[in-house]
């Protein structure tokens, strides 16, 4: 979804991260500060979905209508925990 991909962009820029920098990427696998950020709001979203469906097409509306509706506060919690934890 474009919509993860311009929010993990906008929680770097809040914080004045750059973009390929690797400050988050503590466990050192050589990624950069936007693929650990991703990384870690699509775990949240997968983790997050009511039927506990595991991949993208698993899916129903109704497990997507929730994920969606709740997007932004599963970001905030990603953010929370990089920035405030």
């Amino acid at each position: 979804m474009r919509v993860i991909v311009v929010s993990a962009r906008r929680v770097l820029s809040s914080h004045k991260l750059p973009y390929p920098g690797h400050e988050l990427d503590k466990a050192r696998r050589g990624k950069n500060n936007f693929e650990v950020l991703k990384g870690a709001i699509d775990k949240k979203i997968k983790g997050a979905s009511p039927s506990g469906a595991t991949k993208r097409a698993e899916l129903s509306n109704h497990d997507l209508d929730i994920l969606i509706s709740g997007l932004n506060k599963l970001i905030e919690q990603v953010e929370a925990e990089y920035f405030n934890g």
